[in-house]
């Protein structure tokens, strides 16, 4: 599946805003999922990362077609 340029964009100021909000609850850093925090070199990588990187991979697993 192939995005478009404004696609990706507005994939990742959606993640941002997503991240924003996290940051004004007081949530950010933490697991959407499990609540656990999330690893700073993650956050680091993408700022906008809503999962600890094993939520994130059973995310990714469950997504992927048979």
């Amino acid at each position: 599946h192939v995005r478009s340029r404004r696609q990706r964009q507005m994939c990742i100021r959606d993640s941002l805003e997503a991240a924003l909000i996290r940051l004004d609850n007081d949530e950010f850093g933490f697991c959407c999922q499990c609540g656990d925090v999330v690893n700073p070199a993650r956050l680091h990588a993408d700022l906008g990362a809503p999962f600890c990187a094993d939520c994130q991979n059973a995310f990714d697993s469950r997504r992927k077609p048979i």
